[in-house]
C-alpha cells in the first residue's frame, strides 16, 4: 500500500569499495547558503544582515539564520567581489571588486551610496574605522583611506609597493596594519597617509589574514606558509606561534573572539576546505568543521550571536555555532533542484509526468526525470501556482493578479485582476472552468475561465479580515473552502457558484497555511501556524483528527492529499523543520515506512503530489526537490544501458557505468557540477542524443576509469532509419569537465579514434572551461577526434594526451571543423603525425590565442601536423618547444594551407628537416609571425619546403639554429617583404639586425625600445594599437609616452656590514632631480664615499653636480646636469648609495619611504620629489637585515665540500643522511633540492668564487645544453653502460626497470648515490667523466629500461632512447582488417626496405624505403597493393631489410 508511495525503505547499499578520488565530507554546518555561481571570496556579517561576495560578480544580502535572500545586488563595474565589510552600525556595505572598484551601498535599499575612487588593482581588503573613515588596499600595492562623508576623492593614499592581503584599523583608529606579498611583515602606517612607522616582523611568508582581538590589544596573523602568528599589540612582541594550522596549506582568513570565560579565540579558513577555532595563548585546536567541498577563503563573526559564516571556493556559505558540531540530516530526496530564491509554489500535473515551481519572478517547468524543459522568466514577483485538472494550463500569482499559461511553453498568459495584494492562494475548479484566489488583504477572488464571458468575476469576498492563505474546491465543484489568518483562524465555506457562505472549520488557535480535501471529498484538511494538522467531515465542520507537534511543535507551512489505495489517502506536510512527513489520513498517524523525510536546509512551504510514484516539495532554502521512487542516500549510482532524458546530480555522484550506455537520439542528459562518473567496465560514453555537463573549474565534472580503462565520450550522428523521418541530432555542450584516461582502441579506424572525446559526422560539440588528459587512442586523437562533425573548444587544456597514429592532443579528418580559442595543447605525443594537432580530408582547423607547446611527434610536425587539402589558421598563438624526430618541428603540412597572424613559432626542434615549418606542396601565408631559436638537425632550421608556395610580410625570421641555410626552400616560390631576415633575403622593406627580444632565454619575443623592427612594417599593412606605423613580428611594442617613476629598491644585509642602495628611475630625458627619502638613523649611516655612482658619471661634458645631506632620518639628494645631455631611463639604475649597517642592529625589515615634499627653510617653501621639476608616481622599498647562510654547507660543518655533494645525492635516492640541512641545500633557489645542487656544490668547492644562483641574480654560464638528452645502452663486458651522446649533462636523477629484483651494482667516474627497491633503482649523478658514460650496471643480463629520467632540474628532457638492435615486431592488431601497424627498430642509421609479399613470394606493396634515422619506426599498412586495390584474405609476409641484415614475419588479414 503505502510502499507505493515515498518508500524510502528499500534503499541501495553502499558498497565497501575503496575510496578512489573524492572522500566523503561529513557537513557539520549549521546552515548551507547557495546561490552565487562563482566562488566566494568574501563575507561578512552585521547584527541584521549576512553579505556574500563572489566572483559571480554578485553580493547577495540573507538574514542572520540564512533562511531568507533579502537581495542580490550586481557590482556596477561588473567585476568579481573580492572583499566585504560593514559599517559599524550595519547601515552600510563597502564593496571591492577586481575591477578596481569600491562601491558603497544602502544595507536597507540595496542602492550605491557612492563609488570611491583612486586606486587602480583589485581591491583584496576593505575596513571600516569607528570614526566615519574607510580603508582599502589593492594587489597593486596601494592603499586608500577615504571618509564615508562626502566620498569620492581619498583623504590619503599610501604606496605599501606590494600585494595587500589584509588590512585593518587600529583600535584606536591611528594607524593601519598592513599585510601582503614580500617582506613577511605586518607594516605599521598612520592612518592619516605618510611611511611606515613600525611593523610586526616574523612571519614565514607572504600574509593573507589578519585579525585584531575584540581589545584591540592582541593582532592575530595567517600566512601563506600556513601558520598562525600572535603578537601583544603594544610591544609588537610575538607571543604565540600556532603551526600546520591547515596541513601545511595557507591561511587564508581569520577572526577573533572571546569565550564566556574571557579566552581569546580565533576562527580560521584555509584550503583544506576547514573551519578550525584555535585557542590562542595555547595554540590548542578547539574544534575543526568540515562541510566544505572548497577552500575557505573568508570568515565572519556574526555580532551577538554565537555563530560564524564562512564563505568557500565551493560557491557556497556556511553558518557554524552552537549546534555546528552536529552534521545535518540525510538528505533522502531523489533529485534536488536549486532556484537562487525561495521557491514559495510547486505543482504537479495531473498524470505526474511534469512539476512546476516558481522562485522570485520565474517559473519553471521541470520533466518527470528531473530535466529541465523550460523557463518563463519575465513574470514578476510570484506567490502561488495550480495546475489546471486536465494539465493543459498552470496558473500563476503575482502582486494583485493571477495569470493563466499554456502549460507546455509557459506563455500565451490569460490575465485575471481585481487583487489588492500579492497571491496567497490559488485553486482550479475541478472542470477548469472557475479559479479561486486570495490575497494577502482578505480578498477572495472567484473568476470565469471558460464560458461566454472568460475573465470575468464570477463573485468576491473583500477584507475577509486576514490573508487568504489556503483555497480549494471540493471535488464535486460545489464549493470553496478558504482559510487564513481570519474568522478566529477558521475556515471559511462558500457557494462555488454564488458565494453565498456556509459553516465554519473551527478549532486552530493561529492563522491557516494551507487546505486540501480528501479525494472522497468527505474530509477537509488543514495546516496552521500553530503547528497542527486538523481534519473536519464536510461539510458539517465536525471534528475528525488533529495531529499536534506534527513538526516539533514548529509552524505546518502547507499540506496535500493523495489516494494511494482504494479509499486509503494520505497527507503530505511541510513546516519550519526543514521537514516534509507523511501521515495516514485516517488514522492521522505517521507513515514510518517513510519516516522524516529530511533534505532541505530551510522551512518546506509547498508541496504537491506527482503521480503514483512521488512527490515535489519548495522550500525557503531555495530548491525543490523531488521525493519518493529511488529516493535514499547517495550514490554510488549504477548505470547502464539507455539513459533517457534526466539530470545527474551531486547528491546521487558518483555514478558507476558498469555496462554499455547510449543516449538515443531524441534524449538528452544533463549533468550537474560536482559530479563524478566513474568507469568500472572498458565501455564507450555513447551519445547519439543531446549531453550537456554544466560544471565549473572550481566544481567539475570528472569522468575517468575505476579499475578500468574506459572508451572516452562518444558523439555519434543518427542513423536515418531509426526513425520515420531524420532529425538533426542535438549540439552538446561539455563545461567545466575533466575528461581523463579514456582510449579507443576499437576494431575499425573510427573506433580508434578520440581518446577522451569523439565527435562523429555532424555532431557539433562545444567545449569550455574543460581539461582533457592522459586519454590515448590507437590510430587518431588521443585526447579529441572530430570525424566529419564540429568542435568548438574555449578555454581548455589539452594535456599529455597520446595516440599511435595522428594527433596526439587532437585529431580531425573528413570535411571536419575544428575552432581552438585560449586553450593550451601541451605535452602531447604521436607516434607518427602531429603530436598536437593532426588534422586531414578537407578540414578546417583555427588555433586562436593558444599555446601549442611541448608536444612530440616520431615523423613530422611535432606542433601540428595538416594534410589533404587541410586550411589551418594561427592566430595570435605561441608553437613552441615542440619535436619531431622527422621533419617539422613545429608545423608539417603536405598539400594544406596554413595561414599565421600574429603567432610565435620558436624553440621547435626537428631531427629532420624544418624546425620551424616543414611544408610539402603546400601553401604558407605568414604575417606578423616571430619565428626563433628553431632547430633543424639537416637543414632549414626556420624553413624547409618543397614544391609550396610562401609569402611573409611584418615578420622575424632570427636565431634558428642548424646547417644553413635558415630557409632552405627547394622548387618553392617566396614573397618575403618588410620583414627582418637573418642573412638578408631580397625583397622590399627586409632587413638584416638583430631585432633585440627582451628575453629570449625564457622565450619572452618581445620586441624592446630601439629594436630596428618598431615601425618597419609594411606602412600600409595599417597601423599598430598604439597609432604608429606597423612593427615587424608577432608583438608589436607600445610606444606611449613613459609612466615616469621612481624606485627604491629591496635589499638584504647583515648588522655589521656595508649595503648598496641602488635608485632607479624612469623618465625620457632626465636632466635634473630632488631626492627626498627616510632611512632609519639608528641603523644606518653614510659610509665613505656615499654616492658611489651616478648615470651621469664619466659624462664630463654634461657637467654633473651632486649634492647631499643627511638630517636625523631624512635623506636629501640634489642632481643636476647640462641640459644638452638628458638621460633617457626606462626602470633604468640612477644612483647608487652606500650606508654601514649598525653591528647591534636587530635582524628584521626597515622600511625606505619616499617623502613626497620637504621644507625647506633658507627659502621658507615646500620642495617636492622631482624629476627634472615633475612630481612622479615613487615606489617604496626596503632593507632586509637577516643572518648570513653557508650555502651549500649540508653537512654543517661550516665548510663547503665534496661530502655536501654526496650527502645531497644520498638524499635524493632516499638514503639516510646523519646530518643533513635542506634549506642550505638549495642552492638554485628554486624550492627542492635535486643532483644540480650537488653538482654546484661541486663547481664552487672547484672554483670558490663562483655564487650560487640564491646568493643574487648573476645568471649560470651557459652550458651549451640542447634541450633533449640522447642516451644509449652499450653491452661492456658483463654489465651494460649508459652513455650521453649529448653535451652539457651537469646532474640528474634517473629511475631503471630491472628485468629482474636481483641486487645490481652501479658504479662509474661520476659522482652518484643510488638505492634498489626490487625491480626499481633510483639514482642520481653529477656527470663529471669526460667519458661521456654516465654509469655502468653490473648483474643484469639486459639493458634496464629507463622508466624517469631529469637532467639539470629539468632543463633538458629525455629523447626516446635509441634501440640496442635491429628488430621487426610483430603487427598489431593481428589478425587485422584493414589496417594494421608495423614496427621497426634500428641502433644506427640504415637504408631500409619493407616489403609486403603473399605466400608466393610476389611483391604486394612496399611500406616503407630509404634512409632512416636512428630509433623506433612505425608504418601502417591499409590492405591495399600498390595499385591501391584491396587485396583478398589470407596470410602476407612482411621482410624488413636494412644494411645489416633482414628480418621476416607474417600476418593475417581477416576480411
Amino acid at each position: 500500500m503505502r510502499n507505493r508511495l515515498l518508500n524510502l525503505t528499500c534503499l541501495i547499499a553502499l558498497l565497501a569499495l575503496p575510496t578512489f578520488a573524492h572522500a566523503v565530507v561529513e557537513d557539520m554546518s549549521l546552515k548551507t547558503i547557495t546561490g552565487h555561481t562563482g566562488a566566494l571570496n568574501a563575507v561578512a556579517a552585521s547584527v541584521s544582515r549576512i553579505a556574500t561576495g563572489s566572483s559571480d560578480g554578485t553580493v547577495k544580502l540573507w538574514s542572520t539564520n540564512g533562511d531568507t535572500l533579502f537581495q542580490t545586488l550586481a557590482t556596477p563595474d561588473g567585476g568579481s567581489v573580492f572583499s566585504l565589510a560593514f559599517s559599524p552600525d550595519g547601515s552600510q556595505l563597502a564593496v571591492g571588486t577586481g575591477m578596481h572598484g569600491v562601491w558603497l551601498y544602502d544595507v536597507a535599499t540595496g542602492t550605491v551610496v557612492r563609488q570611491f575612487e583612486g586606486l587602480t588593482g583589485t581591491i583584496m581588503s576593505i575596513s571600516f574605522s569607528t570614526d566615519g573613515r574607510i580603508a582599502a588596499g589593492d594587489n597593486m600595492g596601494d592603499i586608500a583611506v577615504w571618509g564615508v562623508v562626502p566620498g569620492g576623492v581619498p583623504l590619503a593614499v599610501i604606496a605599501h609597493g606590494y600585494a595587500v592581503r589584509a588590512l585593518l584599523f587600529s583600535a584606536d583608529n591611528n594607524h593601519l596594519l598592513v599585510g601582503g606579498v614580500i617582506f613577511n611583515t605586518v607594516a605599521i602606517y598612520p592612518s592619516t597617509g605618510g611611511g611606515p612607522v613600525g611593523s610586526f616582523a616574523g612571519n614565514g611568508a607572504d600574509i593573507y589574514s589578519l585579525a585584531l582581538s575584540p581589545a584591540g590589544n592582541v593582532l592575530v596573523s595567517g600566512g601563506a606558509d600556513g601558520t598562525i602568528r600572535v603578537w601583544d599589540y603594544a610591544t609588537r612582541v610575538l607571543t604565540n606561534t600556532i603551526p600546520n594550522v591547515h596541513d601545511g596549506m595557507a591561511v587564508k582568513c581569520l577572526a577573533a573572539f572571546t569565550d564566556e570565560v574571557g579566552r581569546l579565540l580565533a576562527v580560521s579558513g584555509g584550503g583544506d576546505n576547514m573551519v578550525k577555532v584555535w585557542e590562542l595563548s595555547t595554540g590548542a585546536l578547539e574544534v575543526g568543521l568540515s562541510g566544505h567541498t572548497g577552500a575557505v577563503n573568508s570568515v565572519a563573526l556574526v555580532p551577538g550571536q554565537k555563530r560564524v559564516i564562512s564563505g568557500s571556493a565551493d560557491m557556497t556559505a556556511k553558518i557554524w555555532g552552537d549546534n555546528g558540531g552536529q552534521p545535518p540530516p540525510q538528505d533522502k530526496s531523489v533529485a534536488t533542484f536549486p532556484h537562487g530564491a525561495p521557491v514559495l509554489g510547486v505543482a504537479a500535473s495531473p498524470a505526474g509526468d511534469t512539476a512546476a515551481t516558481i522562485a522570485g519572478e520565474s517559473i519553471y517547468l521541470w520533466g518527470e526525470a528531473g530535466n529541465l524543459l523550460t523557463v518563463n522568466p519575465d513574470l514578476g514577483q510570484l506567490s502561488a501556482i495550480a495546475y489546471s485538472p486536465d494539465g493543459s494550463r498552470i496558473a500563476v500569482g503575482g502582486t494583485r493578479y493571477v495569470q493563466v499559461l499554456d502549460a507546455a511553453t509557459l506563455s500565451n498568459g490569460q490575465l485575471f485582476q481585481g487583487l489588492q495584494a500579492a497571491v496567497k492562494s490559488i485553486a482550479f475548479n475541478p472542470t477548469g472552468s472557475l479559479i479561486a484566489a486570495g490575497d494577502s488583504a482578505g480578498n477572495l477572488y472567484v473568476w470565469n475561465v471558460t464560458g461566454p464571458t472568460p475573465g470575468s468575476v464570477l463573485w468576491r469576498k473583500v477584507e475577509l479580515g486576514g490573508a487568504v492563505n489556503g483555497v480549494a474546491f471540493s471535488p464535486d465543484g460545489a464549493f470553496v473552502v478558504a482559510g487564513g489568518g481570519f474568522g478566529n483562524y477558521g475556515a471559511r465555506l462558500f457557494d462555488a457558484a454564488t458565494g453565498a457562505p456556509g459553516n465554519n472549520f473551527y478549532g486552530h488557535t493561529g492563522p491557516i497555511t494551507g487546505l486540501a480535501f480528501s479525494s472522497s471529498g468527505d474530509k477537509l484538511v488543514s495546516s496552521s501556524v500553530d503547528g497542527s494538522i486538523r481534519s473536519w467531515y464536510f461539510p458539517s465542520a465536525e471534528d475528525a483528527i488533529t495531529i499536534s507537534g506534527a513538526h516539533s511543535g514548529t509552524a505546518i507551512n502547507c499540506v496535500a492529499v493523495k489516494e494511494v489505495e482504494a479509499g486509503i489517502d494520505v497527507i503530505a506536510s511541510g513546516g519550519d523543520d526543514n521537514v516534509l512527513k507523511i501521515w495516514e489520513l485516517s488514522t492521522g498517524q505517521q507513515d514510518m515506512d517513510s519516516g522524516d523525510l529530511t533534505g532541505h536546509t530551510g522551512p518546506v512551504v509547498s508541496v504537491a503530489f506527482m503521480g503514483d510514484w512521488g512527490g515535489i516539495t519548495g522550500s525557503m532554502d531555495g530548491t525543490a526537490k523531488i521525493w519518493g521512487g529511488e529516493g535514499g542516500p547517495s550514490g554510488p549510482t549504477e548505470v547502464s544501458g539507455e539513459i533517457m532524458s534526466q539530470t545527474w546530480t551531486r547528491d546521487h555522484s558518483p555514478y558507476r557505468i558498469v555496462g554499455p550506455v547510449f543516449i538515443p537520439p531524441s534524449e538528452t542528459l544533463n549533468i550537474n557540477a560536482g559530479v563524478e562518473v566513474q568507469f568500472v567496465t572498458n565501455v564507450p560514453f555513447l551519445v547519439a542524443g543531446g549531453l550537456n555537463i554544466n560544471g565549473s573549474p572550481m566544481d567539475s565534472v570528472w569522468f575517468h576509469g575505476f579499475d578500468s580503462n574506459w572508451g572516452g565520450i562518444r558523439f555519434v550522428g543518427m542513423e536515418p532509419v531509426a526513425k520515420p523521418s531524420y532529425v538533426p541530432a542535438p549540439s552538446a555542450y561539455l563545461n567545466g569537465v575533466i575528461i581523463e584516461g579514456g582510449s579507443a582502441y576499437g576494431e575499425t579506424t573510427a573506433e580508434q579514434s578520440g581518446g577522451g572525446i569523439y565527435v562523429g559526422p555532424g555532431r557539433q560539440v562545444n567545449v569550455s572551461g574543460s581539461a582533457i588528459r592522459y586519454n590515448s587512442a590507437n590510430h587518431a586523437g588521443g585526447g579529441v577526434f572530430v570525424d566529419g562533425g564540429y568542435l568548438w573548444m574555449n578555454g581548455t587544456s589539452v594535456k599529455f594526451n597520446s595516440s599511435n597514429f595522428m594527433g596526439g592532443g587532437i585529431g580531425a579528418a573528413n570535411y571536419a571543423s575544428v575552432n581552438i580559442s585560449e586553450s593550451p595543447v601541451i605535452g602531447n605525443s604521436a607516434e607518427m603525425y602531429g603530436g598536437g594537432i593532426a588534422a586531414a580530408q578537407h578540414v578546417m582547423v583555427g588555433v586562436h590565442q593558444s599555446p601549442i607547446k611541448w608536444n612530440q611527434a616520431n615523423n613530422a610536425g611535432g606542433g601540428i601536423a595538416v594534410f589533404d587539402s587541410v586550411d589551418l589558421n594561427l592566430e595570435m598563438s605561441n608553437v613552441r618547444n615542440n619535436t619531431s624526430y622527422g621533419d617539422g618541428g613545429g608545423i608539417y603540412a603536405h598539400i594544406a594551407q596554413v595561414n599565421g597572424f600574429r603567432s610565435v613559432i620558436a624553440d621547435n626542434s626537428s631531427q629532420g628537416a624544418g624546425g620551424g615549418i616543414a611544408a610539402d606542396s603546400a601553401y604558407l601565408n605568414l604575417q606578423f609571425v616571430t619565428m626563433a631559436k628553431n632547430t633543424a638537425r639537416p637543414m632549414g632550421a626556420a624553413f624547409s619546403t618543397n614544391y609550396s608556395a610562401i609569402q611573409i610580410q611584418n615578420s622575424i625570421i632570427w636565431a634558428n639554429d642548424g646547417p644553413a641555410p635558415a630557409l632552405s626552400l627547394n622548387d618553392t616560390g617566396a614573397q618575403i617583404t618588410y620583414s627582418d631576415i637573418q642573412g638578408g633575403w631580397d625583397g622590399m622593406g627586409n632587413i638584416n639586425v638583430d631585432p633585440v627580444f627582451m628575453d629570449p632565454l625564457n622565450g619572452n619575443y618581445n620586441l624592446t625600445m630601439g629594436s630596428m623592427c618598431i615601425d618597419a612594417g609594411n606602412p600600409d599593412a595599417g597601423t599598430d594599437p598604439d597609432g604608429t606605423r606597423a612593427d615587424m613580428g608577432a608583438f608589436f611594442f607600445w610606444q606611449e609616452p613613459m609612466w615616469k617613476k621612481l624606485v627604491l629598491p629591496n635589499v638584504n644585509a647583515e648588522p655589521g656590514s656595508e649595503v648598496l642602495v641602488d635608485i632607479r628611475a624612469t623618465h625620457p630625458g632626465l636632466v635634473s632631480a630632488d631626492l627626498f627619502f627616510t632611512i632609519p638613523s639608528n641603523v644606518f649611516t653614510p659610509a665613505e664615499n656615499f654616492v658611489r655612482w651616478h648615470v651621469f658619471q664619466g659624462t664630463e661634458a654634461a657637467q654633473p653636480e651632486v649634492f647631499w645631506t643627511i638630517t636625523g632620518d631624512t635623506v636629501k639628494i640634489s642632481i643636476t646636469t647640462n641640459t644638452e645631455y638628458p638621460a633617457s631611463l626606462n626602470d633604468s639604475p640612477l644612483m647608487t648609495l652606500a650606508f654601514n649597517v649598525n653591528p647591534e642592529a636587530d635582524y628584521g625589515w626597515y622600511g625606505l619611504g619616499w617623502l613626497q615634499s620637504v621644507w625647506k627653510p633658507e627659502t621658507e617653501e615646500w620642495v617636492y620629489t622631482n624629476l627634472n621639476e615633475e612630481q612622479v608616481y615613487m615606489e617604496w622599498g626596503g632593507i632586509e637585515l637577516q643572518q648570513s647562510i653557508l650555502w651549500g654547507d649540508v653537512t654543517m660543518d661550516e665548510t663547503v665540500s665534496g661530502a655536501d655533494a654526496s650527502a645531497i645525492l644520498r638524499h635524493v635516492v632516499g638514503l639516510p643522511n646523519d646530518t643533513f640541512d635542506r634549506e642550505v641545500a638549495d642552492v638554485t633557489g628554486n624550492g627542492w633540492v635535486s643532483s644540480f645542487d650537488a653538482a654546484l656544490i661541486l663547481r664552487k668547492v672547484l672554483f670558490p668564487w663562483f655564487h650560487f644562483p640564491v646568493e643574487g641574480p648573476q645568471k649560470l654560464a651557459a652550458s651549451g645544453a640542447t634541450s633533449i638528452a640522447n642516451l644509449s645502452w652499450e653491452r661492456d663486458g658483463s654489465g651494460w653502460v649508459l652513455r650521453s651522446n649529448t653535451a652539457g649533462i651537469e646532474a640528474g636523477e634517473l629511475t631503471l626497470t630491472l628485468p629482474g629484483d636481483a641486487p645490481v651494482t652501479i658504479s662509474g667516474d661520476n659522482a652518484l648515490a643510488y638505492r634498489q627497491d626490487g625491480t626499481t633503482v633510483q639514482i642520481a649523478l653529477v656527470n663529471a667523466a669526460a667519458s661521456g658514460i654516465l654509469f655502468r650496471v653490473d648483474g643484469v643480463t639486459s639493458a634496464p629500461t629507463i622508466s624517469t629520467a631529469s637532467f639539470n632540474e629539468g632543463a633538458m628532457t629525455l629523447a626516446p632512447m635509441l634501440p640496442t638492435a635491429f628488430a621487426l615486431d610483430q603487427n598489431a592488431p593481428n589478425p587485422f582488417n584493414p589496417t594494421t601497424t608495423i614496427r621497426f627498430a634500428l641502433p644506427e642509421a640504415s637504408q631500409v626496405n619493407l616489403v609486403v609479399y603473399d605466400l608466393n613470394g610476389r611483391a604486394i606493396r612496399t611500406l616503407a624505403t630509404g634512409a632512416f634515422q636512428p630509433g623506433n619506426h612505425s608504418v601502417v599498412w591499409d590492405g591495399l597493393d600498390a595499385n591501391g586495390r584491396a587485396v583478398a584474405s589470407g596470410t602476407y609476409v612482411y621482410r624488413l631489410t636494412t644494411e645489416k641484415g633482414s628480418f621476416v614475419k607474417r600476418m593475417t588479414l581477416a576480411r
